[in-house]
């Protein structure tokens, strides 16, 4: 159902406002606050500061007579909900995804505000083993020691080796960048601890100091392999025979990485478009699906698949996306129980 008129939506959120601090009006104005707050799309200039105006003025009301109104959508231990306007949600629900064992570190470099162009992922971790050589890598030098490098896929190169005098393997995953360039790079790399042992001591640090990175990258995080929690959001709407599978959980860097490098690797053609606010990579894949992958939080990724869709429901999709409150996720679940997953929907990084 399509979103009623400007005006009557004024209309109502006036009564509301008007009206009593009742638990409804305090939901209704708290809901409008921050949906303002995320929604890119959908209003005009005009018709988006009367209603800021008009919701701000309200909730501001509220407060001052009830300091326990909250008007903030998600708390900080909370994983993001959303709703697509214009759609018929069909399933949402919690799930839980399988156990992440990942450990080390995890280091990305890539140029500033991109999330398509080139970029590096660089894991440390701990290992007793050499690494493997693969029937398609070649052998490479990389600081002394022998590694090994690969394309595995159009303008992915991986590299693997073995830091000299560690109990410890790197893996490199770079897109975007020739051989040399990555070669360079890893050559660049020193070891913020040189003293690993397997098993690593606690207090162990792993990951690399990074030299001046190829064609203006920079470092934009480093942390954990696998932070977050299990905890997996699913919403499945439909409109028109097309169908929208949305995931949504909070493993960090890791997750978004992974699932960035997912849909890179279809082989599709790729675009960088902006979600609620949130730079994300466009994919149409060669079999006519699109893929949506953005970061709604510093910890939580979001996928959305999309399929018997073209350009144009692609861009309504997202103009309709909108965060929702945690009350208004737990009615829809109640409202449209999702199907169980399944090994395309949740994954581990």
């Amino acid at each position: 159902m399509m979103p009623p008129p400007l005006e009557d939506r004024l209309n109502r959120l006036a009564d509301h406002v008007a009206a009593p601090a009742t638990p409804d009006a305090r939901q209704a104005i708290g809901r409008r606050t921050a949906r303002l707050r995320r929604r890119r799309h959908g209003r005009n200039a005009v018709g988006g500061g009367l209603v800021a105006l008009l919701v701000l003025a309200g909730a501001a009301a509220l407060q001052a007579n009830d300091p326990d109104v909250e008007t903030d959508i998600a708390g900080p231990s909370e994983l993001p909900a959303l709703t697509v306007e214009g759609w018929q949600v069909a399933a949402a629900g919690d799930e839980t995804a399988p156990p992440d064992t990942a450990s080390g570190s995890l280091q990305v470099f890539r140029q500033p505000d991109t999330v398509a162009g080139p970029s590096i992922v660089l894991r440390h971790e701990a290992a007793s083993d050499p690494v493997a050589e693969t029937p398609t890598a070649q052998a490479v030098i990389i600081d002394g020691a022998q590694g090994y490098i690969e394309q595995t896929g159009p303008g992915r190169l991986t590299v693997r080796w073995n830091p000299p005098q560690t109990d410890s393997q790197a893996y490199l995953e770079a897109r975007g960048l020739s051989k040399g360039e990555v070669v360079g790079f890893a050559n660049d790399l020193r070891l913020k601890d040189p003293d690993i042992e397997y098993p690593p001591a606690p207090g162990t640090k792993f990951g690399f100091v990074a030299g001046r990175p190829p064609k203006g990258l920079q470092e934009v995080t480093a942390g954990p392999a696998s932070p977050g929690s299990d905890d997996v959001r699913r919403l499945v709407a439909e409109r028109d025979g097309a169908v929208v599978d949305i995931t949504i959980d909070d493993r960090g860097e890791a997750s978004f990485e992974t699932h960035v490098g997912e849909v890179l690797a279809s082989g599709g053609d790729v675009e960088q478009v902006s979600v609620l606010g949130h730079p994300a990579v466009l994919v149409e894949h060669p079999d006519g699906r699109w893929s949506l992958v953005w970061r709604q939080t510093d910890d939580a990724t979001v996928i959305a698949s999309l399929s018997d869709v073209d350009r144009s429901t692609v861009d309504d999709f997202v103009g309709g996306l909108d965060e929702i409150s945690e009350d208004e996720w737990q009615e829809l679940k109640a409202d449209r129980p999702a199907p169980a997953a399944t090994e395309s929907t949740v994954t581990t990084p």
